[in-house]
Formats: C-alpha cells, sequence, structure tokens
C-alpha cells in the first residue's frame, strides 16, 4: 500500500510541476482535467497543491500545508516535493536538516540523492567546499534582515554552529606591521622568480570600526564580499572556531562582523560565548552518542 501510494504520489507530483513549466497554450488540458478528478478521490492531494500554489517560496509552502492540520506528514511530503520542484531548498535549510540526523544509513541516502541532483554541498563531507558553504551563512543573514527578530538571529546562530561542525573556515584579513621588502628589492623582482626574506613578517589582523569608533574583527564569507571593499593586504583562511575564541579574548574588540562591507550581521562577545557554549555542547552529545554506539 506504500509502494502504491508513493508510485501514485510521484506521478501526481511529476505531472503538476510539468504542467506548471510549460506554457498555457502548450499544456496538455486532457491530463489536466484527469489529474483534477483523480485529486479529488485523494483528500490529501488538493490540500497540498493548494498549499503550494499559495505560497511564495519553499519555507513558506511547507508552513502552509503543516497550518492546515489533519494528516500533516503526508501533506507536508507532497508540498515539499512540488515547491522543491518549483522554488528549489535554500541551502541553509538543508544544512539544518541535515544536521539533525545521525550520520549512517539515512545521510549516505541522502547524500546519494544530493549527488544525482547534482548539489555540490555535502554536509558530511570531510572536504566541504568552502565558498558554498558559506553560502548558508550569507542565506542566514539574510533570513535575519527579512524577519528582523528573534527566530532570525536563532537561525543564524544555528548555521553557525552547524558550519563549527564542518570546521568551517572564513577570510580573515592581515596588516604587515613591517615591509616584505625595501622599494629598492621589490624592483629587482622579475615574474617568475623565487623570493627569500632575511627576515620575519610581523602580521596584524585588520579590524574595522563602527560609527561608535568601536573595534571588530572583519571576517568574510568569500572573496567576492571581501573585494566589496578594502581589507588588509594579506587574507588567510581560519576556522571559525579559533577566530570566534579570539575574538572573546580580544579586550581590543567588542566582536565579530561578518561580511562588513556588504549585509553584514555583528557578533557580539555575549553572542559568541552562546554560540561557543552551543557549539561544545552538540559536540559533547556527538561524542557521548559516539561512545555508545562503540
Amino acid at each position: 500500500m506504500i509502494c502504491s501510494n508513493f508510485y501514485v504520489g510521484t506521478h501526481i507530483v511529476s505531472a503538476f510541476v510539468f504542467i506548471l513549466k510549460v506554457s498555457p497554450e502548450q499544456r496538455p488540458y486532457k491530463d489536466v482535467i484527469q489529474l483534477y478528478l483523480y485529486c479529488n478521490k485523494e483528500r490529501e492531494v488538493p490540500e497540498a497543491i493548494i498549499a503550494f500554489l499559495e505560497s511564495k517560496d519553499f519555507e513558506d509552502a511547507v508552513r502552509n500545508a503543516v497550518s492546515l492540520g489533519g494528516d500533516t506528514d503526508t501533506l507536508g511530503a507532497i508540498t515539499g516535493s512540488i515547491a522543491e520542484a518549483f522554488y528549489g531548498i535554500p541551502a541553509v535549510l538543508i544544512a539544518e536538516c541535515k544536521s539533525r540526523i545521525d550520520k549512517g544509513l539515512m545521510t549516505d541516502v541522502l547524500d546519494e540523492f544530493d549527488h544525482v541532483l547534482g548539489r555540490s554541498v555535502d554536509t558530511y563531507s570531510d572536504e566541504v567546499d568552502e565558498i558554498q558553504a558559506n553560502q548558508m551563512i550569507e542565506a542566514a543573514i539574510d533570513q535575519y534582515y527579512i524577519q528582523q527578530d528573534k527566530n532570525g538571529m536563532l537561525l543564524f546562530m544555528e548555521v553557525m554552529v552547524t558550519r563549527m561542525q564542518q570546521a568551517g573556515e572564513v577570510i580573515v584579513p592581515y596588516i604587515t606591521e613591517n615591509p616584505f621588502m625595501s622599494e629598492e628589492q621589490i624592483s629587482k623582482v622579475k615574474a617568475g622568480d623565487t623570493i627569500s626574506l632575511d627576515h620575519d613578517v610581523r602580521l596584524k589582523i585588520e579590524t574595522v570600526k563602527d560609527a561608535d569608533e568601536k573595534e571588530w574583527i572583519g571576517v568574510f564569507t568569500s572573496s567576492e564580499e571581501m573585494h566589496k571593499g578594502s581589507a588588509g593586504n594579506v587574507q588567510m583562511n581560519q576556522s571559525i572556531e579559533s577566530i570566534l575564541r579570539l575574538a572573546l579574548n580580544w579586550e581590543q574588540v567588542n566582536g565579530i562582523v561578518i561580511n562588513p562591507f556588504g549585509k553584514y550581521i555583528q557578533m557580539t562577545k555575549k553572542m559568541i560565548e552562546l554560540l561557543i557554549n552551543g557549539y561544545e555542547y552538540y559536540e559533547n552529545e556527538r561524542k557521548s552518542k559516539d561512545d555508545e554506539n562503540n
């Protein structure tokens, strides 16, 4: 019965998305009528389609389906399938859902599904594409700007914890406190030359100031974000965890600001402390589960 329902449900979703994708003059209206007649026999299907039709994005569609009540898991599954085919799923939601699933057979199935769909961000891979993975942070910041409330900030914090669990990195700009080379030495350098320095080069993290002249460590999710302004003469990738801990213990700064030249978000030391506590809690939980399984 389950397989039969799944088979029929798959065809309903495929047919409906196809109808939406083609232009009105090309739509197979005979198939539309047949689909409508079948849907009327299945109580959840028309409700799921309505939930999708009245939505503006993937999350809105699923929220509509759940708000209808009744058989919400079936409603959500059908609505979500249609919405994903039409809107796609935001990376931040994919990452959040995967972070709640224990690694094992189910995550292997999801990873294979992602591979078939051509999704390149693998939450459980040891070689996460940092640029694409950090798009989760950018998406969370975008969502916070939309919501402007506690829930938006909580979503951002959860995404940051997920990126810390992935050993995620951000770009940190530095400035040199002493020159690499003299002007005379620079004038003699040719393309392809190998250069050896006869002294150590001291680096200092470049900070940014807000309107009140308070200093923050500016970090960036991508080179594109960094190049929206002028940031240091040396850039390094550093783990999110290490730069958060550095900011927490550096008296000179108020905290961290992510993407200060674009759509930014400031993290005070209080926020950083809460974030690190949350990360350590999840890590301890994970280690406890690993110990139990072993």
